[in-house]
């Protein structure tokens, strides 16, 4: 399987709300988990990607407990909402909408993480056009930027803002539909590649969406998946500050982290099998921001400046160790 790792990027250039006020941002993700509790939720008691049901709690963080599996080695909540629950905040959730139609940050995702996320699945894929869903399309950048590309690309997006605001800026039409609906009306074999890039992670059963997945791509299809690596810096900074987090995986939407186990005996049991990967993420920004929470006037020194403006030469060691709180894996239909 071809590795690669590292992506520059500038957290300053879309990241400004949350580094003009980190406080707000933990008070934001703390009131947010405790509203949570007023809605209807289940207990995990099985590790949902290999079913085993011995596991040891690694971390708990606004009152929710992550454990890890003792098989495959994955790590998820043992108490999360329901699929209704979950689907209805995502529905609802304006914040999305307000982060993907700001001009300048909208720009800058797009040429720094949306498209090379995608040219990187492009290049592990033995096609050049076809049929393309993405999965959590948010505002529909994707289905945009693969339709330039030459592909007919099709969106999927729970959030109502999200739909609306694709149609009102880029002149999209994505599906407002969860990816298990919209599976069902399909036939088999109706695309060529699918992504689904921050998706599993929030989702209460991943091994079942990559099967309606596996049911929606042709025999030599592809499927690309990014989500939040638990063997990674950020998740050390997040066990040392765990009422601190601002990102990576919060609790109770995000339900899952992956590991590098976790996710090969995912992809086994949907029927993928693994042709590249890539490692990148945040991990210094997370832990200059954890230092800026808990050191009063950090954010202002020299030193904090100094990191900042290095940020991709420290996280360039992080992603070649593989310790990265973000993985992309490209897999195909075995």
């Amino acid at each position: 399987m071809e590795r690669r790792h590292g992506k520059p990027v500038d957290p300053r250039q879309f990241k400004q709300r949350d580094l003009a006020d980190l406080e707000r941002g933990v008070d934001a993700n703390r009131e947010r988990a405790a509203a949570f509790r007023e809605r209807e939720s289940v207990a995990a008691d099985a590790c949902p990607v290999c079913d085993a049901d011995e596991r040891t709690v690694v971390r708990t963080m606004f009152g929710y407990d992550y454990a890890q599996c003792a098989d495959c080695t994955h790590v998820y909540l043992t108490e999360r909402p329901t699929e209704a629950a979950l689907l209805d905040y995502f529905e609802e959730n304006e914040d999305l909408a307000d982060l993907y139609t700001d001009e300048r940050q909208r720009a800058y995702r797009r040429e720094h993480i949306t498209e090379p996320k995608f040219d990187f699945v492009l290049d592990h894929v033995d096609r050049t056009d076809g049929r393309w869903l993405d999965v959590g399309c948010g505002m529909g950048e994707s289905v945009d930027y693969l339709r330039e590309r030459g592909w007919d690309a099709e969106g999927l997006e729970p959030s109502e803002d999200c739909v609306r605001a694709a149609r009102e800026t880029l002149g999209i039409d994505l599906h407002q539909q969860s990816l298990d609906a919209y599976a069902a009306d399909q036939p088999a074999g109706s695309f060529d590649v699918a992504s689904l890039f921050g998706i599993l992670v929030l989702t209460p059963d991943p091994v079942s969406q990559l099967r309606h997945v596996r049911h929606l791509l042709r025999d030599d299809g592809f499927v690309a998946v990014g989500d939040g690596h638990y063997d990674s810096v950020s998740s050390l900074v997040h066990r040392a500050f765990p009422d601190r987090a601002l990102r990576h995986s919060i609790p109770p939407v995000g339900l899952h982290q992956f590991t590098g186990e976790s996710i090969e005996r995912m992809f086994e049991a949907a029927g993928f099998e693994g042709v590249a990967t890539w490692h990148f993420g945040l991990d210094v920004y997370e832990f200059l921001t954890h230092l800026r929470l808990e050191l009063d006037g950090f954010g202002d020194t020299d030193l904090y400046d100094y990191l900042m403006d290095h940020l991709n030469e420290f996280q360039g060691v992080v992603d070649e160790d593989e310790r990265s709180d973000y993985v992309v894996v490209v897999a195909r239909c075995d």
